[in-house]
């Protein structure tokens, strides 16, 4: 047995900017800023991290209300950003997800991911995943990826000990696997190149590298001899 700990954007789901759409609007309607400054990078961290990152470029107290207040705002907005931005389920991920499902007693499913626990849920919902996965572990509290990871993995083991399969798409979840003795699939699905996750593997062991998850079998038997 096996508890696998899959991340949302690039790994399942590509949300065509959903996120950053609904950000931007929250900069601008609830903190009253004309032309706020969005342009940072996004994959591979925290939505602590980038709320933080947020407020600090465009001169807004980095604290408990203002991080609340954008949270908050950009949780109303998502929806409206993903259904007028669309998106797709990645390919082969249905496949896998059914396949896995249909082994549930070995192989139970959670989301390790980045986004709010909130968020995630709901762009799971929005493309009819969310039933496939048990818990959902967010970046809410936690600026480093690694600190989430470790946060999730104290969880977990508190009531269920199981070895941990990471699936991602980013050199950090390749990196946040490791600091939780995981096992990890990367996929060359999003935001990282293949070569910058083949890199990242190198350095270490228990990682390999998919161009998707596409290869139903080749994902299932490596994750079957782990």
């Amino acid at each position: 047995m096996k508890r696998l700990l899959f991340d949302i954007d690039g790994t399942l789901l590509e949300t065509h900017g959903s996120g950053a759409d609904a950000l931007r609007q929250t900069m601008i309607e609830e903190f009253k800023l004309e032309n706020p400054n969005t342009e940072i990078a996004f994959g591979g961290r925290t939505d602590r991290s980038i709320a933080e990152e947020l407020l600090r470029i465009n001169g807004l107290p980095i604290d408990l209300e203002h991080r609340n207040r954008l949270f908050d705002a950009y949780s109303d907005r998502l929806p409206t950003a993903l259904s007028s931005r669309g998106g797709r389920v990645l390919p082969g991920v249905i496949e896998l997800l059914e396949t896995l499902r249909d082994q549930a007693k070995d192989f139970p499913l959670d989301v390790m991911t980045g986004n709010l626990a909130k968020t995630a849920r709901m762009k799971l919902e929005h493309f009819d995943l969310l039933s496939f996965f048990g818990e959902v572990h967010g970046g809410d509290l936690d600026v480093c990826r690694d600190a989430m990871a470790r946060r999730s993995a104290e969880r977990i083991e508190s009531h269920c000990s199981l070895p941990l399969v990471v699936i991602g798409d980013t050199v950090a979840d390749i990196r946040c696997g490791r600091a939780i003795n995981a096992h990890v699939i990367a996929v060359a699905t999003g935001s990282a190149s293949r070569q910058a996750l083949l890199s990242e593997a190198a350095t270490g062991t228990d990682v390999v590298v998919f161009d998707s998850l596409a290869s139903t079998d080749e994902v299932m038997g490596w994750i079957s001899q782990k």
